[in-house]
């Protein structure tokens, strides 16, 4: 799996890696932000929109940290 996610990321051009780190962080952080002040009443819905926000983030993070671009601001 490890293999598949840096060949993933070598495909990508860094305009590509850049926006998509971008908008990977704002929609990790908009989920974040409809777990906290939405109406989600479940815990087990939550729980599901942190995960998957913390992913979002994370990867986007990533993305944007391996970009050759760093010292673009986004």
């Amino acid at each position: 799996m490890y293999d598949t996610l840096i060949a993933v990321s070598e495909g990508l051009s860094e305009q590509q890696k850049v926006l998509g780190g971008a908008v990977g962080i704002l929609v990790g952080t908009v989920l974040i932000a409809v777990m906290t002040f939405g109406s989600v009443s479940s815990l087990a819905g939550k729980v599901l929109f942190g995960f998957v926000g913390v992913l979002f983030a994370v990867t986007g993070t990533l993305l944007l940290g391996t970009s050759e671009q760093r010292e673009q601001t986004v």
